[in-house]
């Protein structure tokens, strides 16, 4: 199948790692590197790996974790570059990546600086999610505690191919515990099933679509994963964007003066300009 086909044939998974500047794209954290390998069924059928100029320098502690310098991504191409061959790798795929809202989030965040909206996708499949709900009770799940789990050597850690394959060989191994197997639609279908919905209250929800559709500003307290504190930002809302079953707002953020996408489940209260606060689950 060529890169972008949709349809026809066997489902594909298109797994994904990303080395970045740090960990938040919101404050603007750029990708260093990115990874990423399509299987149809258990065979990988193309793979992509290339270190990117993410235009700003790389802090010394994050080349400590991924040894990623500057020198060695000047002369490489910015993410503008190798958008189009990567959007053509994950169109129609099911999105899968360790830990994937961080991976996709960042991709989110890099398709939208360049003017393109993500590529469209079949949906989410998260491996860690699917290792908690199929090995319960374990210490820990870092990818290299699961590899080591399941008797897999992980690969050198923090550079993006050597992850994406050592997700690669986790999943295969997880799979094969399931009914399901390597069909990549009905194992993605189950874990989207199997994890819990967004719980978003009515009344927030008909404020977002209104904003979306009215494109008028809204005011919105948000809390950052790890923070203890929702942060208040006024938004211009764009889109509902779902992916599986995890939902985001697409919004210009005026705090950032750029695009910006929120995790619903993260947004503690939400008004209309001038209006009283509807608070939020």
């Amino acid at each position: 199948m060529a890169d972008g086909e949709l349809g026809g044939g066997p489902a594909r998974i298109a797994l994904v790692d990303v080395e970045t500047t740090g960990l938040s794209p919101e404050r603007g954290d750029r990708v260093v590197e990115v990874a990423v390998a399509v299987y149809q069924g258990g065979a990988r059928t193309t793979e992509f790996a290339t270190l990117l100029n993410p235009e700003r320098p790389i802090p010394y502690e994050v080349v400590r974790i991924h040894g990623i310098t500057d020198e060695m991504v000047v002369q490489s191409p910015t993410f503008g570059e190798i958008a189009p061959r990567l959007a053509g790798l994950l169109t129609g795929t099911w999105f899968g990546a360790y830990n994937a809202q961080f991976d996709w989030g960042f991709l989110f965040n890099e398709f939208t600086r360049v003017g393109q909206a993500m590529p469209p996708m079949a949906g989410e499949f998260d491996v860690l999610e699917l290792a908690r709900l199929t090995m319960r009770g374990l210490p820990g799940y870092g990818l290299p505690a699961i590899a080591r789990h399941l008797a897999i050597n992980p690969l050198v850690g923090h550079r993006a191919m050597a992850d994406v394959n050592t997700t690669a060989a986790v999943l295969l191994r997880l799979a094969d515990q399931h009914p399901f197997g390597h069909d990549w639609e009905q194992l993605g279908k189950w874990l989207q099933a199997a994890l819990p919905p967004n719980r978003i209250k009515p009344a927030t929800m008909r404020l977002l679509k209104k904003s979306v559709t009215e494109h008028s500003p809204l005011r919105i307290w948000y809390q950052k994963r790890g923070a203890i504190d929702a942060e208040e930002r006024v938004v211009v809302p764009r889109a509902l964007v779902q992916l599986g079953r995890t939902v985001y707002l697409d919004a210009f953020c005026t705090l950032r003066n750029d695009g910006r996408r929120f995790l619903l489940t993260r947004i503690r209260k939400a008004e209309a300009a001038g209006e009283p606060a509807i608070q939020k689950n």
